[in-house]
């Protein structure tokens, strides 16, 4: 028996030395030791970068003030000739307020009804300092409120419109104000060549050959004199304005259609104020005799829609629509149809002609 038992355990021996020589596999290795950490420069501190602060930017304004006009977010009017600078400079979408405007300001900017008001030509303060806009443009004709509104800390740039070359730099002023001067630069340029087209057809014209002129204004013996920008409009589209040489304080002064009678001249142009038609004036018998009304040369100055006679930008398009109809063989009404279509897209981005401008 203990034979048997001496067997077996042998055989068993056996096989299992017979296991362990035929494993391939490599008995596990020891885990590695960890690699030393090496060694590193703390990171340099540095300092949180400061915020950029707008620079401030000095105007010296139309009325001679000067003013420090900061980073410009919202604009603020109150005074319906400052909405049309702000529109033509394409700043609408910065107003945070309007004052009276028409339906082409509303074509420009669909939004102007829903703007909050400061006022109708002249700020209300209270609502002006509760919106408190990065710049308000306004007229140099209000002078009670100057102090009132530089009291409150806003920034206020005043413009005067009133001849051609100080609405050029009131746009200019506005460019400046808001970092946006090469759109200045552009519109300056445009109003200049297209007064150029006027002056250019006419301009080998002997002066004594240039037909007159009266315009007249929202009454029948008030006349626009050598000062305002309506006459200049005229006069660079080659007429010889009748009531230059009047010495008037006032807009549109009254001289009397006696006066206006005496003057007779060639053309009558009407403005945009008039509650009469050029057609009243050549129908009327007491008109009868004047050269204009023989002629038919009575016109009224466009448009319905986007007055022409206005300071502003469209006062081009009204030197180049007066020389055609003071010399209508220089320029044709295709012409100033296509003038015009441009003029609007350039100016305001809008595409409409002619023709719906005085529907």
């Amino acid at each position: 028996m203990k034979k048997i038992i001496i067997d077996l355990f042998s055989i068993i021996l056996a096989i299992s030395l017979a296991a362990c020589g035929s494993s391939t596999s490599a008995p596990p290795a020891p885990p590695a030791p960890p690699a030393s950490p090496v060694a590193t420069e703390p990171a340099a501190a540095t300092e949180p970068a400061a915020p950029q602060q707008p620079k401030a930017v000095t105007i010296t304004d139309q009325a001679g003030r000067t003013v420090e006009v900061g980073d410009v977010e919202t604009i603020s009017v109150c005074w319906y000739m400052a909405n049309d600078f702000v529109l033509a400079m394409g700043l609408g979408d910065k107003l945070a307020s309007i004052g009276p405007h028409d339906d082409f300001q509303i074509m420009v900017l669909p939004g102007i009804p829903n703007l909050q008001t400061v006022g109708r030509g002249r700020p209300d303060m209270e609502k002006l300092a509760a919106l408190n806009p990065d710049l308000f443009i306004h007229t140099v004709a209000d002078k009670e409120n100057i102090d009132a509104i530089e009291r409150l800390g806003i920034p206020m740039i005043q413009i005067d419109p009133e001849d051609i070359d100080a609405t050029l730099e009131a746009y200019h002023l506005v460019g400046k104000a808001t970092g946006n001067e090469g759109r200045a630069i552009m519109l300056e340029e445009y109003y200049r060549n297209t007064v150029k087209i006027a002056t250019d057809r006419i301009g080998n014209i002997p002066e004594d050959q240039r037909p007159t002129f009266v315009l007249l204004g929202g009454e029948k013996g008030k006349v626009a004199d050598g000062s305002m920008m309506q006459s200049e409009m005229i006069i660079n589209g080659g007429g010889i304005n009748k009531a230059a040489s009047i010495a008037a304080e006032e807009f549109w002064p009254e001289v009397g259609v006696e006066q206006v009678f005496e003057w007779n001249p060639d053309v009558i142009f009407i403005s945009r104020q008039a509650k009469y038609t050029a057609e009243e004036i050549l129908q009327d018998p007491v008109w009868a005799d004047l050269a204009a009304v023989k002629n038919g040369r009575v016109y009224e100055l466009p448009s319905k829609l986007h007055n022409w006679e206005n300071p502003g930008m469209a006062t081009c398009l009204g030197t180049v629509w007066s020389m055609m109809k003071l010399y209508p063989e220089q320029y044709s009404e295709e012409e100033m149809d296509k003038l015009a279509s441009d003029f609007y897209k350039t100016v305001y981005n809008l595409d409409i002609e002619r023709s719906a401008l005085d529907k």
